[in-house]
């Protein structure tokens, strides 16, 4: 089985953020006077490179995903979590900020979700931010035309039903960055 990233979008931001820590780190040991706030600074930006490797390969940014006519696989870290189709009740679409600071030009990331028991709209907004703790119930991806309409020819029809209505009314929303961001 051909195995997908779960997301194009963060594997380049959590990219991009390590090669700013490892410039920064790079600065502050050529520009290093030998005192102690010098010293400080060096270990912040080791912290920095450690907590960004640990998350990028244990977390979202390597995440992986496959599916089959019988189910969908998840690879985050070094594990491995199969589910089949028919064990999911839930399936949709939900959009999830990827600004800080909220406007009226806020932008979302659609994801796909599948999901064995019902997500309340909090727990909706917050799986991706708590995704060890969900893995056995909770399978998802970004979204992307191509790659939803290669998984809804596997899934049972009544999660394809779910999925249709949830593009229908959601992803025809869009606006100019999320259509960038949902690539």
């Amino acid at each position: 089985m051909k195995k997908y990233p779960v997301s194009k979008f963060y594997n380049g931001v959590f990219g991009l953020g390590l090669l700013i820590v490892l410039g920064y780190e790079t600065l502050v040991i050529f520009t290093l006077m030998g005192d102690f706030l010098d010293y400080i600074l060096l270990a912040i930006g080791a912290v920095g490179i450690l907590s960004g490797l640990y998350k990028i390969f244990f977390d979202l940014p390597t995440a992986r995903f496959s599916f089959s006519d019988e189910g969908i696989t998840m690879y985050v870290g070094f594990r491995k979590y199969e589910t089949r189709w028919s064990e999911f009740a839930y399936a949709g679409i939900i959009g999830i900020n990827v600004e800080a600071i909220k406007s009226i030009y806020t932008s979302d990331l659609f994801w796909v979700y599948f999901s064995k028991s019902f997500l309340t709209d909090r727990e909706k907004q917050r799986f991706l931010s708590k995704t060890r703790k969900d893995q056995t119930r909770i399978a998802y991806f970004q979204y992307s035309k191509p790659m939803f309409d290669q998984v809804l020819e596997q899934v049972p029809e009544e999660l394809r039903k779910q999925l249709l209505w949830d593009e229908e009314h959601i992803i025809g929303q869009m606006n100019f960055w999320e259509k960038v961001y949902n690539k």
